[in-house]
């Protein structure tokens, strides 16, 4: 039996037969005017935002229509979901490769909707952008649909860029909008083949922005002129708190010989959240040095993470110098390293060889569940068998622990089953947040995966409403049932204890405070 299509974009009469004004001269003779009859029905593209600001009003209509808009949007990567704030809409990316003329007519289908929501919607605050925004469209169609829609939006607040499209022409129009989106307030940036265009337009929005508090640039390997022109920007920049950045940053050397990014950490201390992230082959003491010691001048950092760095007795030391005088030192995750004594004791054999998995066997899979703290799983490399992952999938189901699982198996058929055995009751599941799995490209999303992601999407948001109703005493009926419902997920515990930066112990303690300040609220209305 055929698979049936997910339901499509709807466009009116009226909207069909006008055409969208062009962009250059060149283009004219192609306008986007999408045939109703190649489009497949059961989503209205023109909802209207009924958001407001009001604390106490409504969420969006669109909240009640999540489970269409997402099933349509799922092929360009994306999906609807409440993660940032109560009452906010975050386009989050999602794994999925499609191929064949079906996905480049669902991909322009999730361009409609894409516009849609970043022309119409404030509620959306948040984007993951990636390429797969722009596969499969004409230049026009995706200038007039992608392009245009990130240059009007004005309620956007975090972007978060992936990748860039391979075309020249759209990557750099991309750029030019970002250069202007002065209203941004958390920017992260992948890697880019046209390095030179990233840097302008990241110089550009440091130097107009007074909103942009976090800004992570720690996939961009830049050189010597980059790496100057960035730093000299951030100098004259005072809004960013949070900055991520790579090791090649320090590259650029002042006329005294410091490299030009320590200057600016020296004389930054509004600078609460560092991470930094190496080439463990690159990385030396000397770089560790460039960022710890203007640390221990300003003594201001909260914050500071490390990644891939290889560490030796004399990194131990620098450390330890800035735990020790760190006045404001809260957190130092260096987890993500390499201490370089004992990566020589193993190789890559010894590696492998960890890795190799034994035959499942379904007591193992019920020694994963006797232990009630366990909140994430990963489980992969087996050939399962269906009573396995029967078991599998109704412990994933019933369990009040797990929020996050990987599911890799090495068999395609054992994926198609575990979704089977999770669909029937999955609604009554409050606690799961994250589901990882691999799928091959050329494989169709099935009814089953789609329930199961709509249940994550729901709860999720649930996770964001009642940490808000916590952390920031957000008294609306939503988040108010909210907390209600996931009260005693430990997806709670965590999203609070990140919020507050408190440990779990406290966060627990803030949530029962919270809870019984709402019952008693709701005691004194009655």
């Amino acid at each position: 039996m055929e698979e049936r299509p997910p339901p499509a974009v709807v466009l009116s009469d009226a909207e069909s037969r006008q055409p969208v004004p062009q962009l250059e001269q060149e283009h004219q003779s192609q306008q986007i005017v999408p045939d109703e009859t190649e489009l497949r029905t059961g989503v209205a593209h023109t909802l209207p935002c009924t958001a407001s600001d009001d604390d106490n009003a409504p969420v969006c209509q669109l909240f009640h229509q999540l489970p269409s808009w997402n099933r349509v949007l799922w092929h360009i990567s994306m999906q609807l979901q409440e993660v940032d704030a109560p009452g906010k809409l975050s386009l989050v990316r999602v794994s999925h490769d499609g191929i064949g003329w079906q996905q480049e007519q669902r991909s322009s289908d999730a361009r409609v909707l894409f516009h849609a929501l970043l022309a119409s919607h404030r509620c959306v605050i948040r984007v993951d952008l990636s390429d797969a925004v722009f596969e499969g469209g004409t230049l026009n169609e995706i200038r007039e649909l992608a392009v245009r829609a990130l240059r009007e939006n004005k309620s956007l607040r975090i972007l978060n860029i992936n990748t860039l499209p391979d075309c020249n022409i759209i990557r750099a129009d991309i750029l030019t909008v970002l250069a202007e989106m002065v209203g941004l307030q958390e920017l992260s940036i992948g890697e880019s083949e046209d390095l030179r265009l990233v840097v302008d337009a990241l110089v550009s929005l440091i130097l107009q922005s007074t909103a942009l508090k976090t800004l992570d640039i720690s996939e961009l390997v830049v050189g010597d002129t980059d790496s100057e022109r960035l730093s000299a920007s951030l100098k004259r920049n005072r809004s960013v708190t949070a900055l991520s950045v790579h090791t090649s940053i320090l590259i650029a050397r002042s006329g005294s010989g410091a490299a030009e990014f320590s200057q600016y950490l020296k004389r930054a201390p509004w600078i609460a959240s560092l991470t930094v992230s190496a080439c463990a082959a690159d990385a030396s003491h000397e770089d560790l040095r460039g960022i710890i010691e203007p640390l221990l001048e300003t003594r201001t950092i909260s914050e500071l993470t490390l990644v891939g760095f290889q560490l030796d007795g004399r990194c131990a030391g620098l450390l330890a110098q800035l735990v020790a005088h760190g006045v404001c030192l809260e957190r130092l995750n260096i987890g993500s390293c390499y201490w370089i004594r004992h990566r020589s004791s193993y190789d890559e054999k010894d590696e492998s060889s960890v890795l190799e998995a034994a035959k499942p066997h379904s007591s193992l899979l019920e020694a994963l569940f006797l232990s009630k703290s366990v909140t994430v799983l990963h489980v992969g490399r087996f050939v399962f068998g269906e009573e396995n992952l029967r078991f599998l999938a109704e412990s994933v189901r019933n369990s009040n622990t797990l929020s996050e699982v990987y599911f890799l198996p090495l068999e395609d058929i054992d994926r198609h089953s575990f979704f089977r055995f999770l669909v029937p009751g999955i609604a009554g599941n409050y606690t799961l947040l994250r589901l990882h799995t691999s799928s091959p490209v050329e494989e169709e999303t099935t009814e089953d995966q789609f329930i199961v992601r709509d249940v994550i999407t729901r709860n999720r948001g649930l996770v964001t409403c009642a940490a808000h109703f916590v952390v920031y005493n957000v008294r609306t009926d939503h988040c108010t049932a909210a907390i209600e419902r996931v009260q005693c997920s430990l997806g709670l515990v965590e999203r609070v204890s990140d919020l507050a930066s408190v440990d779990k112990t406290e966060a627990v303690a803030m949530i029962q405070r919270s809870v019984l300040a709402g019952m008693r609220g709701q005691a004194g209305h009655q």
